[in-house]
């Protein structure tokens, strides 16, 4: 069975704008820890979140269906994980809209494939999953 972390949350903005803070590097910055993103978001090419001359996060844009669907993988190069495509978690947000509002639903997985997953999975649902990152980027809607 799949280990998959899921976060939704209602906002007061349309799909174009929920899309543009989470696409937009300026707006990246404001939730994800200061990090600065590099990316061209195309399908195949690197994600990168890095900040102090330091990468914290990278990965590879898997889908991209502009104001409904974003997928990317994601990998801690900082960890003791071995750095190889079956060790790297699927990130994905899904937008929806519901009347003038959307819901955003961002998961994070499948453990089950990585290695030490359990641990991982585990630690992730602790700290709420992506709830806190959710949580700011309301305060920019």
């Amino acid at each position: 069975m799949e280990k998959i972390i899921s976060n939704t949350l209602t906002l007061d903005a349309t799909p174009e704008k929920v899309w543009s803070l989470l696409t937009e590097p300026g707006y990246v910055k404001q939730y994800m820890y200061n990090s600065d993103l590099v990316t061209n978001w195309q399908v195949g090419q690197p994600v990168i979140f890095k900040g102090d001359n330091q990468v914290f996060v990278k990965g590879v844009a898997v889908e991209n269906k502009p104001y409904s669907l974003l997928s990317y993988t994601v990998f801690d190069p900082n960890a003791n994980y071995t750095d190889e495509p079956w060790n790297y978690l699927t990130v994905t947000y899904k937008l929806e809209p519901v009347g003038n509002q959307t819901q955003l639903t961002i998961t994070q997985g499948d453990y089950t494939k990585v290695q030490d997953g359990e641990k991982r999975y585990e630690d992730s649902a602790k700290a709420g999953g992506w709830s806190s990152i959710l949580e700011k980027i309301r305060e920019l809607v």
